[in-house]
Order: structure tokens, then sequence, then C-alpha cells
């Protein structure tokens, strides 16, 4: 019996409406990933808004720091109507466990934390977040506000995001916390799923990756165990060009719009449908709906958003294949994806954005699905938690 476990963390909690004001000009991205340099510079507002974001935050064993890169990113992510994700690649961060908030204020309304002090002491709060950042953009007494808070689970040495195809370079870094069992992994432009474990030595791992599976995008996945099984800490995209010319090529995103959720059900159904168009642009059958796996799913969704946890092996029901077993689901094969977000798009977006996640979609022997979606409210739009599960029924 085989079993893989895979995860992705928050693809986005969004608050307030959307921004209705003049064009900004987009910066230009970072060139690199985890520059040890940043010239930001945060203005009066930004330095009151993150003291009392940190006030909110900080605990007896916890105290988040403000990072200035995410500063940059979160004023990104203020300018412009794409994904936070989007706002931290162009920063150059690649942190995986990601909570934004965006939203708009007015200075004669008060405080500029107030529209999210709720959120701010009960998600946030209780994700052990270890970076933030805040920005703020506008002009007059109207405000747009980003928020960004990540848990970072892995520090990264400086890495390109660009290079010629045959190129070579070394990914290096250390885990944070309790994390252990670092692993990489690298999906190539054609989506082959190469996975590396890198050497280990007194708290540091690295790595050689090979950059030669043809030119286009490769997405590099760092992954490790903690407590509650495998988690992805940090996504680099790289584009890989022609040896010897310019690689710098423009990458728009085109991504689904996300429409409003009519029902659970519907929810999953939605989910479902996107999972199997990305298997048929690959030239795979579709998989097919198991109603033993949908409640499976449905029951591990559930418990991670009620017990305030995020992971593939649960502390009351254990692992995903003790979890099939104790539901009467047998298999030859079993792999898991979940994710917490808005809506079944951008929970697609960001889960074929990740290697592992993207391998488990495509696995060819897979035959049956089961989407379990959880709903809860934190804000004024929903939040929602996402179980895949993925099998060969016997």
């Amino acid at each position: 019996m085989k079993t893989m476990h895979q995860c992705v963390l928050w693809t986005g909690i969004f608050i307030g409406s959307l921004l209705l004001a003049s064009p900004l000009t987009a910066r230009s991205p970072a060139s690199t990933y985890h520059s040890k340099r940043s010239t930001v510079l945060l203005s009066s507002a930004e330095k009151q808004l993150a003291k009392a974001v940190n006030s909110r935050l900080t605990t007896i064993n916890n105290k988040p720091i403000l990072d200035l890169r995410l500063v940059d990113a979160a004023r990104r992510f203020t300018e412009r109507d794409g994904t936070a994700r989007d706002a931290l690649l162009d920063a150059g961060i690649s942190d995986q466990y990601l909570i934004p908030i965006r939203y708009t204020a007015t200075l004669d309304q008060g405080p500029l934390i107030t529209p999210v002090e709720s959120i701010l002491k009960s998600d946030v709060k209780n994700a052990e977040i270890t970076h933030y950042g805040v920005g703020i953009t506008g002009h007059g007494q109207g405000k747009r506000i980003g928020l960004i808070f990540v848990r970072r689970g892995a520090r990264l040495s400086r890495f390109p995001k660009q290079l010629q195809h045959g190129d070579h370079y070394l990914l290096n870094g250390s885990l944070e916390g309790h994390f252990k069992k670092p692993k990489i992994l690298i999906a190539t432009p054609l989506a082959k799923v190469i996975e590396a474990t890198p050497q280990l030595q007194h708290g540091m791992f690295w790595t050689t990756l090979q950059f030669n599976q043809g030119e286009g995008r490769y997405t590099i996945e760092v992954q490790a165990e903690d407590n509650y099984g495998i988690q992805v800490l940090s996504l680099l995209e790289v584009w890989v060009g022609k040896k010897h010319a310019a690689t710098h090529v423009p990458i728009r995103r085109v991504r689904p719009i996300p429409r409003p959720i009519s029902s659970l059900d519907s929810a999953e159904e939605r989910s479902l449908q996107l999972i199997n168009k990305t298997r048929a642009r690959y030239g795979l059958k579709e998989v097919r709906l198991s109603y033993n796996l949908r409640q499976q799913a449905r029951i591990h969704s559930s418990e991670m958003s009620q017990k305030g946890y995020f992971g593939h092996h649960s502390p009351h029901r254990g692992s995903l294949s003790s979890r099939l077993k104790r539901g009467g689901v047998r298999h030859s094969i079993a792999a898991e994806n979940i994710a917490i977000s808005t809506s079944p798009e951008l929970a697609h977006v960001e889960l074929v954005r990740s290697p592992s996640h993207l391998r488990n979609i495509l696995d060819p022997h897979v035959t049956h699905i089961g989407v379990g979606i959880h709903q809860r409210n934190a804000g004024p739009q929903p939040v929602l938690t996402f179980t895949q599960i993925f099998a060969r029924l016997r």
C-alpha cells in the first residue's frame, strides 16, 4: 500500500472591498530570492500600524518580526488586484505559509487597524506567525492597506530567478523551529516532478539543482516534516532560457475568476472539475468521484478547521492511511492535498503551483478522488478548508 502526503497553506484571506483607485505604476520584480539587503523605509503611518499589529500578535512564547522585504510585498499587494503570492514572488520571498489581508480604510474613521482587529486576535495570532509586513498606499484620507503574515519554516540562501538552460545552482539553507527531514522537489516546464533529498549536517541542508529539462518555468519546493506531517515551506519560480541568450522574459499569470459559492456541494464539484481539466491538459484520464473518499475528506477538513491545526497527520485520527482504514476505504495507492482559501479557483491555482501537489493531481495511477470542504467565517469572506484525497481503489 502506497501513501503520500502533501500540503499547502493559506492561499488567501482577503478582507474588505475591492480597490477602486487610479492605477499605480508596478515596480519591477526582484531579480533574486532572499536578498540580504532591503532599501525599504517605513512611512510614519506604516510604523504606527506595525506597532499596533505587533502588540496584538506578541505572546509570551512568540514575538513576530517585522520583515522589510514583507513590507515591500505588502505594498505591492495593495497596488494591484493580483494575489499575495504574486506579490511575494515579485519581492523575492519564497515563504509558503501565508496569511494575507487587504482592505481599505480612511484616517477619519479611527486607527487603521480597527477593521482587522478580530481576525488578528483569532486566526493570525493562533497561526504562530514568525514574520510580517505592512504596506499602505493611497493619497488623502483613503488608504489601501496590505498585511502579509508568514510562518518561516526555512531560511534559504540567495537564489536567482533567471538561469540559462543547462545551468546548475546550489540551493542551501537551514530549517527553523521543530521542522526536520528536508526534501526538495522541482517541477519542470512539462510538469515532470523531480525529487531530491539534500545533504544535511549541523542544521544546514544543501543540494545542487540541475536545469536541463527544457526551457520555461521551473518551480522549486522545499518541504519538511513536523508533528502534523509533511509541510511545504518554500516555493521558488525560476525562468530558464536559451544558453548564451538573455533570459529575462515577462511572465503573465492568468488565473480563473473566483465565482460566488452557492453551496459546499457545488464548491466541491468545481474543485473536481478544475482537477480533471488540468489532467486533460496533460492527456490523462479523469478521476472519478468516490463518495467514501469524499466523506473522509469532509471529516478531515472539518476537523482541521474546528480543532485549529493544519496537516495530514491528525492528532485525533492519525495518518491518511489510518484514516482511510478507519473509514473502510480499501486502496492500493492514496495521496492527499490540503489547502485553505476563499474559493475553489484560488485554491487550485496554488495547488498546481506546488510540485508535490501537482504530482498528486497528475498521478496517472489514481482512479478516484474525494473532495471535502469545510466553511467558516473570518471576516467578510468565508474561509474554506479543502481536503483532496486521490486513490486507486480496490
